[in-house]
């Protein structure tokens, strides 16, 4: 039987959500421990916490802001505005290696989906690594930038326009 739940943060999801992100991410633009204890505290709603039965999954973390583009450091301090905010930014997605397989990642980003057009934004933006440029594209993602790179690869700014106002 296929039983899957999507849900907000609660605390106890801070460490798979951490581990998760160590091991899907390489590089040092992974938050801390730290970090996701402090988001889900203050915002569990800005996380969409997937678990197929009873295992923790991966996870969305996103955030609202009224600007359209954030910088590299810009997420902490941008993406702190109500749900009203126009725009999303899209902090981390993170599956667990032990479901990274497609239908499990797919799943993940068709049900975050829902979430800018149920809060009626603009846009939809994020960044990745030069690895996740073509998967994202195949999501609907659109190609913006190249943004900074480090010793890993380089960063790719990509969005989904919601709504022209």
């Amino acid at each position: 039987m296929w039983a899957s739940v999507y849900r907000s943060a609660t605390p106890g999801d801070a460490l798979n959500c951490f581990r998760a992100e160590g091991s899907a991410c390489a590089g040092d633009a992974n938050a801390t421990l730290e970090d996701f204890q402090d988001w889900i505290q203050r915002t569990p709603e800005n996380f969409l916490i997937y678990e197929h039965e009873g295992n923790f999954v991966g996870f969305a973390h996103f955030g609202h802001s009224n600007d359209d583009f954030i910088t590299e450091e810009g997420f902490k301090e941008q993406c702190n505005e109500d749900a009203s905010a126009p725009y999303i930014h899209v902090r981390s997605i993170a599956v667990d290696p032990l479901f990274q397989r497609d239908h499990f990642v797919q799943a993940l980003i068709a049900n975050f989906e829902s979430i800018p057009e149920d809060l009626n934004k603009k846009s939809v933006h994020l960044r990745c690594r030069d690895q996740y440029v073509d998967f994202f594209r195949e999501q609907g993602y659109r190609y913006i930038q190249a943004m900074t790179s480090d010793e890993v690869s380089t960063w790719h700014e990509m969005g989904i326009k919601l709504r022209w106002d």
